[in-house]
């Protein structure tokens, strides 16, 4: 059940009451009245724990005038935002960050030269993820070819594989008709389900999309008469 908070403006009324009372509405069971009413609601006002802002650090760059242009600017954070690409070992664009440019901390590299380093105390909600790490390490000698290299992360690391996929070369070339072995072994999650689908269609680093509502408005998903072959490891339980 959730809870929320509204003013209530009873005769011009704009101060909480000393003992506030609280209505409980059950729209399928009277719409037009509350239901009942209870003296407290526990956890209602307990404010929510802030996610921590863990600032991004960019090593040894070599600044290009448009960025120097930003950097030297008084405030920084007025000139909007930069955006960070992350490229493979070929040069091509795994991904991409939007980083806000707001306390921006700028210093000579630690390797020397003309290269600086630069510190984004406040990098903004998107941003990659600690699990990105061990993901771009696969990735960053070019797009997987070989099926559930994705298995061994955990759900964070998922997610970022899947981020990769969705910006990756494949197009939707999916195929209808036909049998397709969909290995489940290693599906325990969503995003498992949304690896191993795409590779069993599409093949390593394909997918079609995030959710399973693209899979199913995918004008290339295959078609009624398609037959599977699944293997799907599924965990016991037992029941009292």
């Amino acid at each position: 059940m959730g809870t929320g908070v509204r003013e209530d403006d009873y005769w011009g009324s704009k101060r909480l009451p000393s003992r506030p009372r609280f209505d409980l509405w059950f729209p399928s069971i009277r719409a037009d009245s509350p239901s009942g009413s209870c003296l407290s609601v526990d956890g209602l006002f307990t404010p929510r724990p802030r996610r921590p802002s863990q600032p991004v650090h960019l090593i040894s760059c070599e600044p290009a005038e448009p960025l120097l242009a930003l950097l030297r600017h008084p405030r920084p954070q007025d000139n909007g935002s930069i955006l960070l690409q992350c490229l493979d070992r070929h040069g091509r664009t795994m991904t991409s960050y939007r980083l806000e440019l707001n306390n921006v901390e700028v210093r000579p590299s630690v390797l020397g030269g003309a290269l600086i380093d630069f510190t984004l105390t406040d990098p903004g909600d998107d941003r990659p993820t600690l699990a990105a790490r061990a993901v771009w390490e696969i990735w960053s000698d070019g797009v997987p070819t070989r099926p559930n290299q994705w298995a061994q992360f955990d759900a964070a690391g998922r997610s970022e594989w899947l981020d990769l996929i969705r910006v990756g070369p494949y197009g939707p070339q999916g195929l209808s008709g036909g049998t397709y072995h969909l290995d489940g072994q290693h599906v325990t999650d969503r995003t498992g389900l949304l690896l191993a689908l795409g590779e069993a269609l599409l093949g390593p680093g394909a997918n079609y999309g995030r959710c399973l509502d693209s899979v199913q408005d995918h004008p290339a998903a295959p078609s009624p008469d398609t037959s599977w072959t699944t293997s799907v490891a599924c965990p016991t339980s037992r029941r009292p």
